[in-house]
């Protein structure tokens, strides 16, 4: 894990039954986005899972919505941290 953040959402993740894959940032620097995870088998389709850090500038937001943007085959899921709580993850209707 790479934050407090990614700990909570991964939290949230566990609980589920489905598959999810876990995004590694390797040699990717911190100020550049990834998916924290991949729900590969959500319906409608594949969902992406961003956190996007309280410290973001407007380079990672740029440089996130590019890489949601080239994906359109799957949907992105979004948590501004400075924006407030996690807000409801896309398996969670509630």
């Amino acid at each position: 894990m790479e934050n407090a953040h990614e700990e909570r959402l991964l939290e949230k993740l566990v609980r589920l039954r489905g598959k999810t894959v876990k995004g590694l940032r390797f040699n990717l620097a911190t100020s550049q986005p990834l998916a924290n995870a991949i729900l590969p088998e959500a319906r409608p389709k594949p969902t992406a899972l961003y956190i996007v850090p309280p410290n973001a500038d407007d380079r990672f937001e740029a440089s996130l919505r590019e890489m949601i943007d080239a994906r359109p085959d799957m949907s992105a899921w979004i948590w501004r941290v400075a924006d407030g709580d996690i807000p409801p993850p896309p398996w969670d209707p509630n």
